[in-house]
């Protein structure tokens, strides 16, 4: 216990603009981003009629992965989450555009599921609509046809996606 007491004096959790970090060169072990670069993604992309998409998402994620970079030490660890899919049993998303980036960047990727544990069938279906929306919760209602909304215990599935690279000593020639 006093261990990890004692470890526990050396975390900190900061929240900033992940474009500019508020914190020194070199100064942390691990810098994780989650369900973040998703929403930098979504801030900065177009979408066209003919189903293509342009805007500067590509370059407002990579300020924030070299922000990460900065404050990393040399073995220190960036670590992404991202949601694959909310109320379904396989990732959903694997052939993002956003996901091949962070892979084209160096990252390596696992999904792990992380389900949602709800007291009844109604608070997963309240909850799952309003963080959510409609589409998830139609999804989470289908799956949850068979329990009744008496207080009966339910989960619903949710794949994550996480995604890690280590910086490494960059060397000058």
């Amino acid at each position: 216990a006093r261990a990890a007491s004692a470890a526990a004096a050396h975390i900190s959790f900061d929240e900033a603009d992940a474009r500019c970090l508020p914190l020194p060169d070199g100064s942390v072990d691990v810098a994780l981003a989650g369900w973040a670069l998703s929403y930098l993604k979504s801030e900065h992309e177009v979408w066209h009629a003919d189903g293509s998409y342009s805007g500067a998402w590509r370059e407002e994620v990579d300020a924030a992965l070299r922000e990460m970079d900065r404050v990393l030490v040399e073995g220190g660890v960036a670590i992404l989450l991202e949601t694959m899919g909310t109320a379904t049993e396989k990732p959903q998303r694997d052939g993002s555009h956003l996901y091949a980036h962070y892979r084209a960047r160096g990252f390596s990727q696992r999904v792990v599921r992380t389900d949602y544990r709800f007291e009844s069938r109604r608070a997963a279906l309240a909850t799952l609509g309003f963080f959510f929306g409609k589409g998830v919760a139609r999804r989470a209602e289908a799956l949850l046809a068979d329990v009744a909304d008496d207080g009966e215990a339910c989960f619903v599935p949710e794949c994550t996606g996480v995604w890690w690279r280590v910086k490494h000593c960059e060397t000058t020639q």
